[in-house]
């Protein structure tokens, strides 16, 4: 078994702060980024000129820090291939809650679970969810999940999973990835 802290993307783990907590909870929009190595959270809040302030900015966001883990089973086989910090830049990942205040939205509940000094990583799993039919009909399933470290306790929740074609719309790529033929 791979210790996680070595395929994370930041060296030092980040404890969630009140801010970062609070923006969680009321975000309008969650989204889940891999980029450059390094995985964050991004939650906006949408504002609405006013009378009142009619200069009012459409949108806040406030950036949330993770660490970033990565398999790619498409690259490691049914025990799938843990990505090394030195190669998290290899990839690119997005997934979002685009409704994050509906009462129905599985984002809800994991927001109110979250407590100051959690520390959160963001594992993104490429093929995590292939099959041999999937595969067969030139499909691939990638997943998200949001690993919750507190304390001694650990919290695992799926984020998003994506099932399709092996273009540009797919949750976990590879950085690079045209759909121009090479």
């Amino acid at each position: 078994m791979t210790d996680p802290k070595s395929c994370a993307g930041a060296a030092d783990s980040i404890a969630l702060d009140k801010l970062a907590l609070a923006a969680l909870r009321q975000a309008d929009r969650i989204s889940f980024h891999h980029t450059d190595g390094t995985s964050l959270i991004r939650a906006t809040k949408e504002h609405k000129p006013t009378e009142r302030d009619p200069f009012a900015p459409r949108e806040t966001v406030i950036t949330v820090p993770c660490e970033a883990r990565i398999t790619d089973y498409d690259r490691g086989g049914c025990l799938g291939a843990d990505v090394y910090r030195d190669d998290l830049k290899g990839y690119t990942g997005f997934a979002w809650f685009s409704q994050a205040q509906y009462a129905d939205c599985t984002w809800q509940t994991i927001a109110s679970i979250l407590k100051v000094g959690d520390e959160l990583t963001l594992y993104w799993q490429r093929c995590g969810l292939s099959h041999q039919t999937m595969r067969d009909a030139g499909l691939h399933g990638d997943a998200l999940y949001l690993r919750v470290r507190r304390g001694d306790k650990r919290l695992v929740f799926l984020i998003d999973t994506y099932c399709g074609q092996d273009n540009t719309a797919r949750m976990v790529r590879l950085s690079g990835y045209s759909l121009a033929p090479a």
